[in-house]
């Protein structure tokens, strides 16, 4: 997949926390709580997909 190709696809804790308008504490809360998983990056980063549109 190229660079390009997989920011188009997904995006970190803070754009998935503007575009919904949720903080990003909340949305960790929401992980902690199982309600979201996202991949963690080898930097221990938070990755989400994007929604299909």
């Amino acid at each position: 997949m190229s660079w390009n190709r997989y920011w188009q696809e997904r995006m970190k804790i803070g754009i998935l926390a503007e575009l919904t308008g949720v903080s990003a504490r909340m949305l960790r809360h929401y992980e902690d709580q199982g309600l979201l998983r996202p991949e963690r990056l080898g930097n221990g980063y938070r990755d989400y997909p994007r929604p299909a549109s």
